[in-house]
């Protein structure tokens, strides 16, 4: 199910959107009350992040919604189609923000060939396959779906899907994850391998050094992410790999309290490998093994297959 509305607050868990077709700028100072009060037929979503007062939003969500005014459901993910901007001078109409189309040396380094698969395997028998069903224009965004599936072995018998989402705007790469798994370790459906929901893959200029930061939270704590492009080289085949790292400090539990993940991206494939780990410090320990890596390597999977065809 589908739904297009203007966000009218941003809360810490959900944001209010209006799904009246006709709105000026009066009404988005309007109060709670008011909103209530009149016919701006609201809903209450959840699991939205990184977005403004005033941003026209498409939404797929939950079948299932609550039957309270306002109605409550949750986004399987989420498209930015424009944002409306309150005027400066005494006029009370709404300027449309400039539309940017999409950027194509971002787009470039994803695959778009709908249909095609990509399997993936890793550590301890890690395994998932994903399809892509949908690579299409989106207002000014361009967006690419997989679904997935995981292949470690692990409930046979049950459903482990996920859904992957990739939004190319005119400045960055935007990952938003629908996960259905069961087994899922995160135990967050916004959640596959990294911890950073809706996470920001790639931002423009894609030159080494190039650095980016974004908050999240993660196990009811707030956190801020810091992303940089690495390096830049060219495989064997001839193609160009983009490598990120992203460091998350004051993780609790972690050793030295730093998470990090890279990822490596490559043109016309997408994401090409992953790793997560934790930093080490040697001090203080009396593990021999782990006082020679400065460190620790906990999990990691990289693409194994393209175009290949699962036997049902």
């Amino acid at each position: 199910m589908t739904i297009e509305g203007l966000v009218l607050q941003v809360d810490p868990n959900s944001v209010l959107l209006s799904q009246k077709k006709e709105i000026s700028s009066e009404d988005l100072v309007k109060t709670y009350e008011e909103w209530m009060d009149g016919d701006y037929d609201v809903i209450f979503v959840s699991n939205v992040e990184g977005v403004e007062v005033g941003m026209i939003l498409r939404v797929i969500i939950e079948e299932t919604m609550t039957t309270s005014y306002p109605a409550q459901t949750q986004a399987k993910s989420y498209e930015i189609l424009n944002q409306l901007q309150i005027p400066t001078d005494e006029s009370d109409e709404m300027i449309m923000a400039p539309e940017n189309p999409y950027n194509q040396e971002l787009l470039d380094i994803f695959p778009k060939m709908v249909d095609m698969y990509q399997l993936f395997n890793g550590y301890a028998e890690y395994g998932h396959f994903q399809t892509l069903k949908t690579a299409q224009e989106c207002g000014s965004v361009f967006q690419i779906i997989f679904d997935g599936m995981m292949t470690d072995g692990y409930g046979e018998s049950e459903s482990r899907v996920f859904q992957l989402t990739y939004e190319i705007t005119n400045q960055a790469v935007i990952e938003h994850i629908y996960n259905e798994d069961p087994y899922n370790q995160l135990k967050d459906e916004r959640l596959l391998n990294s911890i950073i929901p809706n996470k920001v893959l790639l931002k423009l200029p894609l030159e080494v050094g190039n650095s980016w930061t974004e908050k999240f939270s993660y196990q009811e704590k707030e956190y801020t992410a810091m992303t940089e492009i690495v390096r830049i080289d060219t495989n064997e085949d001839g193609k160009l790999t983009y490598e990120t790292l992203t460091t998350v400090a004051g993780i609790e539990g972690d050793y030295n309290g730093c998470y990090k993940e890279t990822r490596v991206f490559t043109t016309g494939s997408g994401m090409t490998s992953f790793s997560s780990f934790f930093a080490f410090e040697s001090t203080g320990t009396d593990d021999e093994d782990f006082e020679q890596a400065e460190d620790l390597y906990l999990f990691g999977y990289s693409l194994s297959a393209e175009n290949i065809i699962i036997e049902e």
